[in-house]
């Protein structure tokens, strides 16, 4: 699944996502394609977008969302 998003909502879409899975408590870990980061969806996911063409989210439902972060490299 990709699902291309726009700057201002790329975090309210994913913790959308997670909520809908997991509840606002749920703990879901971030996993960067390309640096291998291990994150909790905090106040880092806006750093992490800036620094990554792309972030996969790894679930038990489903084995990984594509967010494709465009806007970061323009």
């Amino acid at each position: 699944m990709r699902v291309e998003l726009d700057s201002v909502g790329t975090e309210m879409v994913i913790n959308e996502f997670v909520n809908s899975l997991y509840g606002e408590e749920g703990a879901v870990q971030l996993i960067s394609g390309l640096h291998g980061l291990n994150l909790k969806i905090d106040k880092q996911l806006s750093e992490v977008c800036m620094e990554a063409d792309a972030i996969i989210i790894e679930t038990s439902s489903i084995k990984a969302l594509t967010v494709w972060l465009n806007s970061w490299n323009n």
